[in-house]
């Protein structure tokens, strides 16, 4: 039996690791950059790729966390942000781990089971702390208006 080539058709592939990438970290030469490199990955271990059974975009979504986690540790590494009071810079409401969920649920469009998958934790885990993020969020939203 010959396999399909799950990287054949790369324009629907491209547009949805991009968008998760770009509510991720925003629109931009960054966004760019790492959509490329998580392909690059994918097409140059493209037979391992291939023989895992599975939805592509589920494991293309994992080579670009990977991707992130390393851009924001290299990031971290030249950028220093001051939250200090009086520094100007605005107390963050989500922390990276609630980032992250957000842009994998509503970014990649991955179910719940999906993200515990690729973040090793248990359905019950994703789903209250996705409550809770979106709860922080109409939270601050109802008092900004």
């Amino acid at each position: 039996m010959i396999r399909r080539d799950p990287l054949a058709d790369l324009e629907p592939l491209v547009q949805r690791v991009y968008a998760y990438v770009a509510y991720r970290i925003g629109d931009g030469s960054d966004a760019e950059a790492i959509t490329a490199t998580t392909f690059e990955r994918a097409l140059r271990h493209r037979a391992a790729f291939a023989a895992r059974q599975g939805d592509e975009v589920y494991r293309l979504i994992e080579i670009a966390h990977g991707v992130l986690h390393e851009h924001d540790l290299k990031k971290r590494d030249f950028v220093k942000g001051d939250t200090t009071p009086g520094s100007g810079a605005a107390p963050r409401l989500l922390d990276e781990h609630d980032h992250e969920l957000v842009a994998l649920r509503y970014g990649a469009d991955l179910s719940v089971a999906e993200i515990g998958a690729l973040l090793e934790l248990d359905v019950e885990h994703v789903e209250a702390a996705l409550r809770r993020v979106l709860s922080r969020l109409q939270v601050a939203a109802a008092g900004s208006v």
